[in-house]
């Protein structure tokens, strides 16, 4: 028997949140009962993808799983999920504490075992301590946005653009583009503005990230547009506890209105793979070329393989010129992903230059440019997706600056 979730992630009103597997609703109203007024219970299903979307919206770092059934085999979804989340702890119970009962929970690196059906103050124990050593993640208060694509797409550029145009829709919300695409600091270059911190001091500084830390090291753009690198130099990675990284990304995210993350060229990356995972909305980034193309249906099966699903995901050809005869919507089937909209943001190298050396961005420097309006359909496209109830006003108009730069090209 299958045991859906009783409530949505945002419904969770308890002191923390714990994650529970079981096929057994018995078993379930057994969990409730030993932790109320303690935690609030989310049941999930025995799919990774569910499980982890359930950690990123709730920001539990404890789940409950029961070995009580014969026919219970979850496989390697516990061994993907520490790798993922190394900071999540897992405890598990059954009736009857066996030799095969106790293997299960031993391969799914369970912290503490607990006999269950009988009294609950055994598992209320194990749970409050557990929540005693283990930091709760914060629940997600604004979306992530990630642009992914390989190494010479366009995607930091691309990323920087997208992000300063969501930003505009909601101007009064603080909002962060996160540079972790390869190489590493180019967007605060493009963006006209020197890092004052990168995200690796920041992790070490885990203690002192709150919001006023955030907004005072935070370089931010005329807009209010915040930037963080992953390093100033990559010795400064080295040493970092992978758990801390992903506390720190769940603080951000805690905290931002709106994060866009720029992966372009480090995709395939622990910390890019957590991204995604967690990302509200993917835009997958590629060109007209073979290998673009290639990489692009590298990353669209990696995402279709680790999401399923959940995923929210869609393609834009960027460097587009039509004379190449390579059409957006045979990209978008190649890659297996529904296009953004028209799918495709022109090759305009000369203008992007000439807003970089003036230490501004396209859509601010160009808004009418043909770049400039494509990024600015993407955007409200976007927005219109990950705030439904805002009505933004990106798209109005957003087939004029294709006809026109068609009929120019």
């Amino acid at each position: 028997m299958s045991v859906e979730p009783a409530a949505r992630f945002e419904q969770a009103t308890g002191p923390v949140v714990v994650l529970a597997l079981s096929r057994r609703p018995e078993c379930l109203a057994w969990i409730r009962q030993a932790l109320d007024g303690l935690a609030t219970v989310l049941p999930v299903n025995a799919r990774q993808n569910e499980i982890s979307a359930a950690i990123g919206q709730s920001g539990a770092a404890l789940l409950i799983v029961d070995f009580g059934a014969e026919s219970d085999d979850y496989g390697t979804v516990f061994d993907s999920l520490h790798q993922a989340f190394p900071d999540l702890r897992l405890i598990g119970i059954a009736p009857v504490s066996d030799q095969r009962v106790l293997l299960a929970a031993m391969r799914a690196q369970s912290v503490d075992f607990v006999q269950s059906g009988g009294a609950p103050e055994p598992l209320r124990m194990a749970v409050g301590r557990i929540l005693s050593q283990t930091r709760q993640r914060r629940a997600r208060a604004g979306k992530l946005v990630v642009v992914a694509g390989g190494v010479g797409s366009g995607c930091t550029t691309l990323a920087c653009n997208l992000a300063a145009s969501l930003s505009a829709l909601h101007p009064q919300s603080a909002e962060l583009l996160l540079d972790f695409g390869a190489p590493v600091g180019t967007a605060a270059t493009y963006m006209g503005i020197a890092p004052r911190v990168a995200f690796a001091e920041a992790v070490r500084n885990l203690e002192r990230c709150d919001k006023t830390y955030l907004d005072t090291a935070i370089a931010q753009n005329t807009r209010g547009l915040g930037v963080l690198p992953l390093f100033a130099a990559a010795r400064d990675l080295r040493g970092l506890n992978l758990s801390e990284v992903f506390q720190m990304l769940a603080i951000i995210l805690s905290i931002y209105h709106l994060v866009v993350a720029d992966i372009g060229g480090a995709v395939f990356s622990e910390v890019s793979q957590y991204l995604l995972q967690a990302a509200d909305e993917i835009v997958v980034v590629c060109d007209q070329s073979v290998a673009g193309i290639l990489e692009g249906k590298k990353i669209a099966a990696n995402l279709r393989e680790k999401i399923g699903t959940r995923l929210q995901a869609s393609v834009v050809v960027n460097h587009y010129e039509p004379a190449l005869g390579v059409d957006a919507v045979h990209v978008g089937e190649a890659l297996g992903l529904p296009l953004l909209g028209q799918g495709i943001v022109p090759e305009r190298r000369l203008p992007l230059i000439q807003a970089m050396n003036g230490g501004a961005l396209a859509v601010d420097a160009l808004p009418k440019d043909a770049y400039s309006r494509a990024v600015q359909q993407c955007a409200g496209l976007l927005a219109g997706r990950i705030w439904p109830d805002s009505n933004p006003e990106g798209t109005r108009g957003a087939t004029g600056w294709l006809r026109r730069w068609r009929t120019m090209a």
